[in-house]
């Protein structure tokens, strides 16, 4: 849950989480988890074009 802290009042207000939209047929975002590389594709990547390491959709989050 995102909070965002009133210094004023001392209060905490909770800010809702948005899921972000996604069309499966556009191209998505895939970075290397090893070197950083960042590849535009229609299909997960098995692999990082430049070093073999795992990829991950840059539009999930780490939590």
């Amino acid at each position: 849950m995102n909070e965002s802290a009133d210094a004023a009042s001392g209060r905490t207000a909770f800010i809702p989480m948005r899921d972000i939209e996604y069309d499966p047929r556009e191209e998505s975002a895939y970075e290397c988890f090893e070197c950083g590389t960042i590849v535009r594709v229609e299909d997960y990547p098995e692999s990082c074009p430049d070093c073999g390491g795992s990829m991950r959709n840059r539009q999930t989050t780490f939590e």
